[in-house]
């Protein structure tokens, strides 16, 4: 950001304030050699990041919307097809049962048949 006219040290817009010296560290205070930021710097970063944090917010609300979403159709899939599976165990043990009393009566059949 350009501070505006550097030899009256106003700033190129009415309403921003003057800029504020920029003064560093020295080294070997034991502190790291840095500017110090201009603080309406910090506004504008801090307004950004505000914003950018909403909309971070509400994409991740509407993915986990989406993803609860396919939970529950995971679920329903899974729930109909346990039901399906259950429905041929029925199916088939009924099946076992019929075989079952036929071979049953086939072996009486020819036990009475081997007698006469």
């Amino acid at each position: 950001m350009a501070a505006g006219d550097p030899s009256t040290g106003r700033s190129r817009f009415a309403s921003d304030p003057a800029p504020l010296p920029r003064r560093s560290v020295q080294p070997g205070s034991g502190a790291p050699v840095a500017d110090i930021p201009e603080p309406r710097c910090f506004s504008r970063q801090t307004f950004l990041q505000l914003v950018l944090l909403s909309v971070i917010i509400v994409g991740q609300n509407i993915t986990s919307r989406a993803s609860d979403n396919r939970a529950e159709m995971t679920y329903k899939d899974a729930e109909a097809t346990f039901y399906e599976a259950q429905q041929i165990q029925d199916h088939l043990q009924a099946q076992d049962d019929a075989i079952s009393s036929i071979l049953d009566k086939l072996l009486k059949l020819e036990a009475a048949r081997t007698q006469a």
